[in-house]
């Protein structure tokens, strides 16, 4: 991960990704442990990846680097 942020972005954003990174994660793992509860497991996990990848498309649809 550091190589593709370091090349995209530059040397002194690695520690603000890594930073978001856990951030996103420990908000993301909070939430679906109250999810699980109520919609299960594989109706959890096909939402999950399909959420992922719909922000992962528009993510590199709106961000260009130069």
């Amino acid at each position: 991960m550091q190589a593709y942020v370091t090349c995209a972005v530059g040397v002194h954003y690695v520690g603000f990704v890594m930073m978001t990174f856990a951030m996103t994660s420990g908000i993301a793992g909070y939430i679906s442990g109250h999810l699980h509860q109520h919609i299960g497991r594989i109706s959890l996990i096909l939402t999950s990846q399909t959420t992922r990848n719909y922000v992962s498309f528009i993510s590199f649809a709106i961000v260009h680097y130069q």
